[in-house]
């Protein structure tokens, strides 16, 4: 994803929003305009048209030229941001998983041997 000078040195790394696949670029928009999923993003430098996706603990809801990720997620207990994720809120945890954090959680925990969850919160019952 770098463009060439007529020097042959590196200006710089594709825009953010932009991607370039192919060798010889010589302007910052490089290929063209990504066109991410939600849940993705294009930061500079980037050699996919689809970007990549957001790292957990971050989420993003627009799809397109999207250079940035919209932000760290605002999840409640029972709640985790996973990469990709689309809502600021994140999901649910995943039943035998739980979690008592708040903010940008980015995983459940699973329960341990002995107990179950639902994937709401950290209330395990021992198992009979």
């Amino acid at each position: 994803g770098f463009q060439l000078s007529t020097d042959s040195t590196c200006d710089g790394e594709c825009a953010a929003g932009y991607f370039g696949s192919s060798t010889g670029n010589t302007d910052s928009t490089c290929d063209g305009e990504c066109d991410v999923a939600a849940g993705s993003h294009c930061p500079a430098g980037s050699t996919s048209s689809t970007g990549e996706l957001c790292d957990a603990g971050l989420w993003s809801d627009v799809t397109g030229a999207v250079a940035s990720c919209d932000g760290e997620c605002d999840v409640a207990a029972g709640s985790h941001c996973p990469t990709g994720s689309t809502s600021l809120a994140g999901e649910s945890c995943d039943a035998g998983t739980w979690s008592d954090s708040t903010g940008a959680v980015a995983s459940c925990d699973l329960c341990a041997a002995g107990f179950f969850g639902s994937g709401l919160s950290r209330s395990g019952i021992v198992a009979p």
